[in-house]
């Protein structure tokens, strides 16, 4: 306690010291935000990431080319996609989406869900729900639970047929509240066995780490696949190099910050006989 009222006491006396008082504010201010700065990075290149690729060779989709994709060691899973127009209805809210079909053992790994019953269930981002939500009471939706009953109509020789129509069929519309983006309505659900049969080209592709050189991206690449979702891809890239210039310049300025705290410290307590 005395060496701290000591210290206080020096600092109304010296205005050095509250200049060494700043540049250690300074120094440690920039030290915790590269260190934060760096558990996010580091968490963002651990984590899995998606990539949607097509299928350049032969436009075909085959068991033996998804199985090479497989045997590479940075895949997780991997299925085929395809993306089709639903128009979905709950009470009296209609709304149309893309759903993009995939496997179900993809939509396991991936998202951790799991399908249960006999009814189809369409997985739905916060914006897409909220979208065929917009006139519920607050009552409702607390009480959903996440969890619609609804109805949709499918696709039909590529056409979507109106919602109200006699191809209506009962499903199940699910919340999933993290792990997607949030910028546009996202919906996708369990592909059936023949829309998902050989004649789709494209194909979604998780990985188990996103990593931070794009190793991943060229090692399917070369086998013969095409990046579909370029943009996606260089926008967290982007986001990495601001996270890594953060850091650099973040630990620069910390550790000139602290130096300079340390070399007026010891020039003043040498010049005054005191210790900080």
């Amino acid at each position: 306690m005395k060496r701290w009222n000591d210290f206080l006491k020096l600092r109304r006396q010296y205005d050095v010291v509250k200049i060494i008082c700043l540049y250690a504010a300074i120094g440690i201010f920039f030290l915790a935000s590269a260190f934060l700065n760096g558990i996010f990075l580091y968490r963002e290149i651990a984590g899995s990431a998606e990539y949607i690729f097509t299928e350049n060779r032969n436009g075909v989709l085959t068991e033996a080319r998804l199985e090479e994709i497989r045997r590479l060691g940075c895949v997780a899973d991997v299925s085929r996609q395809r993306v089709v127009t639903v128009s979905v209805k709950y009470k009296t809210n209609e709304a149309v989406f893309s759903c993009t079909e995939l496997s179900e053992s993809y939509i396991k790994t991936a998202y951790g869900l799991t399908e249960s019953g006999a009814m189809k269930t369409f997985y739905m981002n916060r914006t897409a729900y909220d979208q065929l939500t917009r006139d519920v009471t607050g009552q409702e939706k607390n009480a959903d639970q996440g969890r619609l009953r609804i109805s949709y109509t499918p696709e039909e020789s590529g056409q979507t047929v109106a919602v109200g129509g006699t191809d209506e069929i009962s499903a199940v519309a699910v919340l999933v509240a993290e792990g997607l983006s949030e910028e546009e309505p996202v919906v996708f659900c369990r592909g059936n066995s023949i829309g998902m049969s050989e004649n789709v080209s494209q194909l979604r592709v998780l990985t188990k780490r996103q990593g931070i050189t794009g190793e991943n991206v060229r090692q399917i690449q070369a086998l013969g696949f095409s990046l579909e979702n370029v943009q996606t891809v260089r926008e967290a890239e982007y986001q990495r190099d601001l996270q890594v210039v953060r850091i650099k310049y973040g630990g620069v300025a910390a550790a000139v910050s602290l130096a300079a705290a340390c070399v007026l410290s010891k020039v003043f307590c040498k010049k005054n006989r005191v210790v900080l």
